[in-house]
Parts: structure tokens; C-alpha cells; sequence
């Protein structure tokens, strides 16, 4: 009964566990929660026209992400960034402290860390 079993239609049998192990891996063990640091790169926008930034000190930011394993395999990583508003600002050394609403990023991807937090804009007028 058994060598029967496994006999009859055998290559259906075979391409059913083969894609029953792909969507296994895929949906259940890949679901598990992973942990990625990324340094992203600190944009601004807004800035009036008669002013230029100078230096951003740090240009880079350190931000750890939380999601599913599967939803860092298709990521675009040049995608993430850090982006800040610089409307009104002056001449000077500018402070602005980072939240997790200026981290571009993929709706799937949760920021967990964010190092540093602030971030210093040294902003001078533009030459004429």
C-alpha cells in the first residue's frame, strides 16, 4: 500500500512539499524579528534662499531598525535617510533634535535607537 503510495502522481507529491517548505521558511520562520543599524545620512530642506549650510556636525546619524527578517531583504537602503526642516533659521551654529517622525524609511521597518540625537547646522549667508 505504501510503495503504491508513494508511486502514484509523485512528482505533484514532490513539487506540494516543495513549495509547502518555500512558503514555511518565507511566512513563519522569516517572520521572526530582527534587529539592523544604519548610518543614514542627515538631509535638510527649507532652508531660506539667502542662507547656505556649511557643515552638519554629525552627517551621519546611527538608527537601529526593528521588523521582520523578510522585510529587510527587499529593502532599498539608499532610501533611509534622516531628513530636517530649516525654515526661519539664522546665521549661526542651529540646533535640531532628531525624533523618529524625521527617519525616512519603509512603513515596515520601527526605529528602536537613535544615536545621537541632535544634530548641529552651522549656517552662514549665501555670497552674492
Amino acid at each position: 500500500v505504501w510503495k503504491d503510495f508513494f508511486k502514484r502522481n509523485y512528482k505533484e507529491k514532490a513539487v506540494a512539499i516543495a513549495v509547502t517548505v518555500f512558503l514555511w521558511y518565507f511566512f513563519v520562520h522569516e517572520s521572526k524579528v530582527e534587529y539592523k543599524t544604519y548610518f543614514l545620512p542627515v538631509s535638510y530642506d527649507g532652508i531660506p534662499s539667502q542662507m547656505v549650510v556649511r557643515r552638519i556636525d554629525p552627517p551621519k546619524i546611527e538608527v537601529t531598525f526593528s521588523a521582520a527578517k523578510r522585510s529587510f531583504y527587499f529593502m532599498n537602503t539608499s532610501s533611509l535617510r534622516v531628513d530636517l526642516k530649516l525654515f526661519d533659521v539664522q546665521k549661526g551654529r542651529i540646533k535640531r533634535t532628531i525624533t523618529r517622525s524625521n527617519i525616512i524609511r519603509p512603513e515596515a521597518l520601527s526605529v528602536e535607537n537613535i544615536q545621537p540625537t541632535a544634530v548641529t547646522f552651522y549656517i552662514d549667508a549665501a555670497s552674492q
